[in-house]
């Protein structure tokens, strides 16, 4: 059983990425199907957050209507906050590495 887990948690990582390009990041189906795109200047915060916050802190975190587009189970998660517009809801991702990921972006954000 732990090796079915273990085979369709990895199978499940290519499923959805995330590409950070020159003015947004790009979320695919299957590395080839574009899904979303979040331009950089309409990103109002970022920040990584870990399953147990994300429990434990739902309400809180206002992730109640979130768009949850991540595929990793067992990982850190990362909420992206928009400025404003129709789908400003936040989005939750599950990127390789959240520390880095949240990094480049908030570089990206200040470009």
């Amino acid at each position: 059983m732990l090796i079915i887990v273990i085979i369709f948690q990895y199978l499940l990582g290519w499923t959805i990425n995330y590409k950070m390009g020159k003015s947004g990041i790009t979320i695919t189906f299957l590395r080839i199907i574009p899904i979303g795109y979040i331009r950089y200047v309409d990103i109002k915060e970022v920040q990584k957050v870990t399953l147990r916050d994300i429990i434990l802190h739902q309400d809180e975190l206002g992730l109640n209507f979130a768009t949850k587009l991540g595929n990793k189970f067992n990982s850190d998660r990362v909420i992206i906050r928009r400025k404003c517009g129709i789908f400003s809801r936040p989005i939750l991702i599950t990127p390789d590495n959240p520390d880095k990921f949240v990094e480049l972006v908030k570089n990206k954000m200040v470009e």
